[in-house]
């Protein structure tokens, strides 16, 4: 429904054709957000925190759990061998689990520890 609204807002669409290239640039763009903050979410659920974002340097999740990182991630429709080097080099200074998380790994986050 948040798409709609937001295509219909920024666009009109149900007042118009909009061609299949502007949607799934936006369809796109809105996907990988909903994933960031359903990924982020169940890892706060998991570890029994509270969600935070690092800007700087980019971080996608953090858990923390009074006040102390437990969990730090990156969330990716895909994720590259790479990724995981890169979030450790962001995150050298936090003692806790690094995740990358990508659709085809997102079912770990439902198993038991």
């Amino acid at each position: 429904m948040d798409l709609f609204y937001y295509l219909d807002t920024k666009y009109g669409i149900s007042e118009l054709n909009m061609d299949n290239k502007t949607f799934e640039r936006v369809y796109t763009e809105k996907l990988s957000k909903y994933f960031e903050d359903f990924v982020r979410t169940a890892l706060s659920e998991k570890y029994g925190g509270e969600e935070e974002v690092m800007l700087s340097p980019g971080v996608d999740a953090i858990i923390t759990v009074r006040g102390k990182a437990v969990c730090c991630a990156e969330v990716k429709m895909r994720a590259g061998k790479k990724d995981l080097e890169l979030l450790r080099s962001k995150t050298s200074n936090l003692d806790c689990d690094k995740l990358v998380i990508d659709a085809n790994t997102i079912v770990y986050l439902f198993k038991s520890k």
